[in-house]
C-alpha cells in the first residue's frame, strides 16, 4: 500500500510546510520510515516536527509521549493534574487569564 499522495492539495492550497495528519493504523508498514520516543522518555510530539518535515512518521503510543498529548490522543492521564499544571506552567510558559482581558 502506497501512502496518500498529498501534493497536489498542498499545491493547490500554496502551502509552504507539509500537512501534518493522524492515522490510527493497524498496518505501520505503508507509512516508514518510523521514528520512536526514546525508551523511558515523554517528550512533547512536536519535538519530532523537524523529522516530519523530512518524511518520518512519529509511531505514537500512550505510554511514551508527553502528558498532554498522552491525554488528548489516547484518553489517559500519565501524570498527576497539579504536577501536569505545574509543568504547563512553570516551564512551557503558560499562562492564565488575566482579569478584564479576554
Amino acid at each position: 500500500m502506497a501512502q496518500p499522495d498529498i501534493i497536489k492539495l498542498v499545491s493547490r492550497l500554496e502551502l509552504s510546510v507539509p500537512l501534518i495528519g493522524f492515522y490510527d493504523a493497524p498496518d505501520i508498514e505503508p507509512f516508514e520510515p518510523l521514528i520512536k520516543p526514546a525508551e523511558g522518555k515523554r517528550p512533547c510530539i512536536f519535538a519530532f516536527y523537524k523529522p516530519w518535515l523530512i518524511g518520518k512518521t512519529l509511531y505514537l503510543s500512550a505510554n511514551s509521549l508527553c502528558g498532554g498529548a498522552s491525554h488528548w490522543l489516547f484518553g489517559q492521564d500519565t501524570t498527576p493534574r497539579d504536577e501536569f499544571v505545574r509543568f504547563l506552567v512553570d516551564e512551557e510558559g503558560l499562562k492564565g487569564k488575566v482579569k478584564g482581558i479576554v
